[in-house]
C-alpha cells in the first residue's frame, strides 16, 4: 500500500514546470548531452539541479530554443529582423557637430 503526500499549494504561485534529464533533453534536440550542457552554460536552455549532480531542463526552454533555431527560408535563424529605423534628432545633431570638427560622415 502506498502513502500519498498531501500537498498544500498556494494558489497564487505559478505551476511547476515540467522538466527533463539532460540526457533526454539531448534526445529531444537531436543531440550530444555534452551539447546540451553547452546550451545550458551560454543561457540557451533553463536548467535546475537536482541534489548535488542530477541536472534538469525546463521543456518550455527546449521550446524557445527550438523556435529561435528554426531556419527561416532565407536560410537564417531567429526571427525576421525589424526594418531599419529613421535616424533620430541626435543623430544629426551628432553628424553636425563632427563635421563643425572636421570629421566626414
Amino acid at each position: 500500500m502506498s502513502a500519498r503526500l498531501a500537498v498544500q499549494v498556494d494558489p497564487l504561485l505559478p505551476p511547476l514546470e515540467r522538466s527533463v534529464r539532460v540526457d533526454v533533453a539531448a534526445e529531444i534536440l537531436d543531440c550530444s548531452a555534452c551539447q546540451v550542457r553547452k546550451l545550458i552554460r551560454r543561457g540557451d536552455l533553463t536548467a535546475h539541479r537536482v541534489g548535488t549532480r542530477g541536472i534538469r531542463v525546463l521543456l518550455s526552454s527546449i521550446d524557445r530554443y527550438r523556435a529561435a533555431m528554426t531556419l527561416t527560408p532565407a536560410g537564417k535563424a531567429g526571427p525576421p529582423p525589424s526594418p531599419p529605423q529613421p535616424p533620430s534628432p541626435a543623430h544629426f545633431e551628432a553628424v553636425a557637430y563632427l563635421q563643425s570638427l572636421g570629421i566626414p560622415c
